[in-house]
């Protein structure tokens, strides 16, 4: 009997030695491109993310000492999918995401997505008599055109975009995990409008400058 009490009680003895909490949270999957413009008459398109960028999950910790044992985790990779699959369709005219690398001759064109790496710094700055959480963000991809009959690689670039936020964390809510979202948010909504003015303009196109 006192040994399966012994055993009843470990996991949370466990639980409150460890001292963490673990908070889960969804980067919205709505944020969208707002630039606009001339859209590009190649017939046939695909666009492909790589595994590691559609399940990407970002994992911090504050850096100060308030809140830092509790571990951050954030659901970005659907965000970054759902902004960047907007910036390609605002630049050209017929869209196909695919799960796989398309074989020669299937598309005319084929536009690749893989994460460069996203940098998320997040930490509370107390004061008297109240608290904000601050947090910073850069969110970078590789961004690569591939012609479709051939499969060379056309060009190949880097694109980022950077957040940051504050906000007021008084009370009992210093260790909300969506104190931290608004960083990561317009990082993403950065990247989607660099990406779509450099495709809507040819930026990422063999030949340009």
């Amino acid at each position: 009997m006192r040994n399966s009490l012994l055993l009843l009680f470990l996991p949370l003895g466990a639980i409150l030695w460890c001292g963490c909490f673990h908070h889960i949270e969804s980067i919205p999957p709505d944020i969208t491109p707002t630039v606009q413009g001339e859209v590009k008459p190649i017939p046939k398109t695909a666009l492909y993310f790589s595994p590691q960028l559609v399940q990407y999950e970002v994992r911090t910790s504050p850096a100060t000492s308030q809140g830092n044992r509790h571990k951050y985790y954030y659901h970005l990779g659907p965000a970054l999918e759902k902004a960047l699959t907007e910036s390609v369709r605002r630049a050209y005219k017929e869209v196909s995401v695919v799960e796989v690398l398309p074989r020669p001759g299937q598309f005319d064109r084929i536009i690749s997505f893989q994460l460069e790496k996203a940098d998320v710094q997040v930490e509370f700055i107390p004061g008297y008599l109240r608290q904000q959480a601050k947090a910073k963000a850069t969110i970078a991809v590789i961004l690569e055109i591939i012609d479709g009959t051939s499969l060379k690689t056309l060009r190949q670039m880097i694109v980022a975009g950077r957040g940051s936020s504050l906000k007021d964390a008084s009370g009992f809510v210093p260790y909300a995990s969506m104190q931290f979202t608004e960083a990561m948010e317009k990082a993403t909504q950065q990247l989607a409008e660099i990406t779509t003015n450099l495709l809507i303009s040819g930026g990422a196109e063999v030949g340009s400058k």
